[in-house]
């Protein structure tokens, strides 16, 4: 009986499904050399769920789960300290499983959606994270997987980069919205002191500058009066 939460039909085959919380390690083989992993995956059809966790082990990671429920899968996060990943199905029986990416987003693990589905309702703040047909394999979602994980690494360095490209037209905009320098000076240094703060919400738009002036404009109808400080 497989230690994961799904409720299997009986196995074709005599190769056992994928074990739970404490994770699967299957084989060496590595299709190339990206490190090795723990992987979360979250899948409540069983089949998909035993062929994803079998080709994650065989890549050499560690499968957590696999989980059925936004319950189970919350209860592995919590346990497991060190996810490297996570593929997330979207429609999990009635639920979604969206308070599932919101955990792993507040834990900053990189997770794409894997979803057969078109017509689901995203989250706003959900409409920009990576979405993968469940016609794709491990190959396309590591690569995906992997790719925003190296992005994280790098964001510091990113954000000041954008940054000071984009800090001139900011600073200009600042300057029009405020009607005075100084003051437009002050709100570009608020923005800006926010947006290290809130680097995590960096991923819902396409680029560092529609995000600072997002935040810039929202400084401008801030009901309070800061800015004549």
């Amino acid at each position: 009986m497989p230690a994961c939460d799904l409720a299997p039909p009986k196995p074709a085959s005599s190769a056992p499904p994928p074990t739970g919380a404490a994770g699967l390690r299957r084989g060496r083989r590595r299709s190339d050399r990206l490190p090795a992993a723990m992987i979360l995956v979250v899948e409540d059809e069983y089949w998909i769920a035993e062929s994803l966790a079998r080709e994650i082990a065989l890549d050499g990671n560690t499968v957590i789960g696999p989980a059925a429920t936004p319950t189970k899968a919350l209860a592995l996060i919590d346990a497991t300290p060190n996810i490297g990943g996570a593929v997330l199905d979207v429609r999990l029986g009635g639920d979604t499983a969206f308070a599932i990416a919101e955990k792993l987003r507040e834990r900053n693990v990189p997770f794409v959606f894997f979803t057969a589905y078109d017509d689901i309702p995203w989250p706003p703040h959900f409409r920009a994270t990576p979405k993968i047909s469940k016609t794709a394999d491990w190959r396309d979602l590591k690569r995906v997987l992997f790719g925003l994980s190296e992005r994280r690494k790098r964001q510091p360095q990113d954000f000041r980069e954008a940054v000071a490209t984009v800090l001139p037209r900011l600073r200009t905009l600042a300057h029009q919205l405020a009607g005075d320098a100084t003051l437009g000076d002050r709100m570009v240094e608020r923005v800006l002191e926010a947006a290290i703060a809130q680097i995590d919400q960096r991923r819902q738009y396409s680029t560092v500058e529609a995000w600072l002036v997002a935040m810039l404009h929202a400084e401008t109808t801030e009901p309070d009066d800061r800015t004549l400080n």
